[in-house]
């Protein structure tokens, strides 16, 4: 993934906040697993860019609660909810506001 490779050789150039090259590192990890290639990739590269901008975001992504299977089981429901609403798929830019969604909604709500 050509994103990871640039991340990469910023943290190796120590131009990257730990936070966020330690977000960007449990993103990466964790979506290896998924098995939604195309959905899986451009998610974990939308919230690796949203990371380096965000601190906020990539603190919430290192929380203990929060991971990368369940943030495509939210993905996968609010998907789930959208069709039901309309009929219709919805689009790669929901799936990315999803996952900050994901990420940023409090530890007391429903996963």
């Amino acid at each position: 993934m050509g994103l990871f490779a640039d991340i990469r050789d910023e943290i190796n150039q120590q131009r990257m906040p730990d936070d966020s090259a330690a977000a960007i590192a449990r993103i990466r990890t964790e979506t290896e697993s998924i098995t939604h290639r195309n959905m899986k990739e451009m998610v974990a590269e939308y919230l690796a860019q949203q990371c380096r901008k965000d601190a906020a975001l990539a603190s919430a992504v290192m929380l203990p609660d929060k991971n990368m299977t369940g943030c495509f089981r939210y993905i996968n429901r609010k998907a789930r909810e959208h069709s039901g609403k309309d009929g219709c798929d919805a689009t790669d830019c929901l799936y990315c506001q999803w996952a900050v969604e994901y990420f940023k909604r409090g530890k007391g709500m429903k996963k």
